[in-house]
């Protein structure tokens, strides 16, 4: 299922506003999806479902989680082949 990138401030807006009002952390999953999108059209980012997450967007989660739970880069880190 290939769907149109629309870019996520609206999403971010909220996410933000939720953060600020709770003292939570924001990672910015949804910026690296439609980053993903733009620069990679066509490109899948779900599993063959059409629904759950595919491999390229269980990295980039795994990735962007793990910076400030971790508070160190994720660049270098091993990708498991499943």
């Amino acid at each position: 299922m290939d769907q149109e990138a629309k870019p996520p401030e609206k999403v971010m807006k909220s996410h933000l506003k939720a953060a600020e009002l709770t003292g939570a952390t924001v990672v910015q999953i949804t910026w690296a999806r439609y980053q993903f999108r733009v620069n990679h059209p066509g490109g899948q980012d779900v599993a063959d479902d059409g629904w759950h997450a595919g491999r390229v967007r269980a990295y980039t989660t795994s990735s962007a989680l793990y910076a400030p739970l971790f508070h160190e880069t994720p660049v270098g880190l091993p990708c498991l082949q499943w």
